[in-house]
C-alpha cells in the first residue's frame, strides 16, 4: 500500500499539466479534479513546493511565497 507522499509523486507524475488547454469537456474536467486533489494534496505534503518543481513542467513551477 502506497503512502500518501508517494500516491502524491504518483500523482505528480500522471497529472495532464495541459488539461486546461483541451477543447474536451471531458477531458478538462477530468484535468480539473486532478489539479484539485493535486493541489489539496501538496498543500498538506509539500508546501515548499520542492516535489511539486521536481515533476511540474517549467510554466507550472511554483515559489514559496
Amino acid at each position: 500500500m502506497q503512502s500518501n507522499l508517494e500516491q502524491y509523486i504518483q500523482h505528480l507524475k500522471n497529472h495532464d499539466w495541459w488539461y486546461d488547454y483541451t477543447e474536451d469537456f471531458s477531458v478538462w474536467m477530468g484535468g480539473r479534479k486532478s489539479w484539485e486533489l493535486l493541489t489539496d494534496r501538496q498543500e498538506l505534503l509539500d508546501p515548499d513546493f520542492k516535489l511539486w518543481n521536481q515533476y511540474a513542467p517549467d510554466e507550472m513551477k511554483r515559489n514559496v511565497e
